[in-house]
């Protein structure tokens, strides 16, 4: 049994506030490590809602020792008084030489600085939990289950959550059943909706805010997962994933800011040998076949002057493309034209159309007079439109 990514993140939040720690579990460039941090954003939204503060953690369990979960060893100092004087020195108390650990980095907050002891909440995220060392994964198995190794300790209900890939290819390495019983596994299955209905949103890279490009949604939504998951290639080298999807998405809008906003010729050299080197020559030749689609696509323009009388494109991967490309175009100013015109395209192009707008600005879509208008006209799918305010 595999949950998508949308329902594993609800599971986990429940698994959360059991107490419990989570291991989420794929392949390759699922999008676990996205989901996680937009998980944290919810739960620090919903701290900040009730005054309480959320610290965040991040680690790297490949590049983990146990001395660097348990914390670096230092000599310290203990001095304790004696029930009475000594009968021989008349000493009042005693100092025992210790071993004092330095405060361990997974209990830093990765934006301040600070130590988890300083939030009301904290949510520590391992990454790649699968290549860490065995003897780290023994170390690891206390924060699991308490939240921490003595003397050090997070909050009480925070947050443990790892990621690992499934796969001897990826270097996983030797778990315990020990470790095992300390945390609760979600495995992730390829859902290329639930992915689609994801890059209807803006997303954040290297300090950068992105948003997916249209044609990229509709050749996965027409294309199905075979395109998007990807089997791994026999031999090591590039394949299409999501993330290496989205990584071969932020060059394409950059050939074409480059381009002058115009559109790449798909047969570009330039495109060619970096979508390769990112997602692989089969699903580079497969991308670039369905940008062939943009050179038939009917223009914003043309549609806001005659919406009656611009034509319908007939095939279904058009209409596809031409849903996204208007979701992610349209401007309230002209959204009673595109509307008029979307009326015309089949019903399930309409509904693609207006969840892709609602999910990319849903607070300055949702109350426009031809919005309300076409959801009245629609009132049969007024529940999937109220699905969207918190989507």
């Amino acid at each position: 049994m595999a949950l998508n990514l949308v329902n594993a993140e609800k599971a986990m939040l429940l698994n959360t506030a059991a107490g419990n720690a989570t291991l989420l579990r794929s392949a390759s460039g699922f999008g676990k490590s996205s989901m996680l941090m937009q998980a944290y954003e919810k739960l620090r939204s919903k701290n900040a809602s009730k005054g309480r503060t959320t610290g965040l953690g991040i680690i790297f369990a490949a590049t983990q020792t146990p001395p660097d979960l348990i914390g670096l060893p230092w000599k310290g100092e203990r001095t304790f008084p004696l029930p009475a004087p000594h009968p021989v020195t008349g000493a009042t108390s005693v100092t025992y030489t210790v071993t004092d650990p330095s405060y361990p980095l997974w209990m830093l907050d990765v934006f301040t600085g600070k130590p988890a002891v300083m939030f009301d909440q904290f949510v520590l995220i391992i990454e790649e939990y699968g290549q860490g060392e065995p003897e780290t994964k023994r170390a690891m198995a206390e924060i699991f289950l308490n939240g921490g190794t003595a003397p050090f300790y997070l909050p009480q209900g925070s947050a443990r959550w790892a990621c690992t890939n499934s796969g001897s290819r990826y270097g996983v390495t030797k778990d315990f059943l020990f470790a095992m019983a300390r945390r609760t596994v979600i495995d992730i299955a390829q859902d290329h909706d639930v992915l689609v209905d994801h890059w209807d949103k803006p997303y954040t890279f290297q300090g950068r805010q992105w948003m997916t490009s249209p044609i990229w949604k509709a050749w996965v939504k027409t294309a199905g997962s075979s395109v998007i998951f990807e089997p791994e290639p026999k031999e090591d080298g590039p394949w299409c994933n999501p993330r290496t999807m989205s990584a071969a998405d932020r060059i394409y809008q950059e050939i074409v800011a480059d381009n002058g906003g115009k559109d790449p010729d798909p047969m570009d050299p330039i495109l060619l040998e970096l979508f390769a080197g990112t997602i692989g020559m089969p699903a580079t030749q497969a991308a670039t076949s369905f940008l062939q689609f943009r050179t038939q696509l009917l223009q914003l323009t043309d549609i806001v002057k005659d919406p009656v009388g611009t034509p319908v494109p007939v095939k279904g991967d058009l209409q596809m493309l031409l849903s996204y490309e208007l979701a992610n175009q349209v401007q309230a100013s002209v959204l009673t034209e595109v509307l008029t015109y979307v009326d015309r395209l089949p019903k399930d192009m309409g509904i693609t159309f207006i969840s892709a707008l609602l999910r990319r600005d849903y607070r300055s879509m949702i109350n426009q007079p031809a919005m309300q208008a076409w959801i009245q006209r629609n009132n049969s799918l007024v529940a999937i439109v109220s699905s969207l305010a918190s989507a």
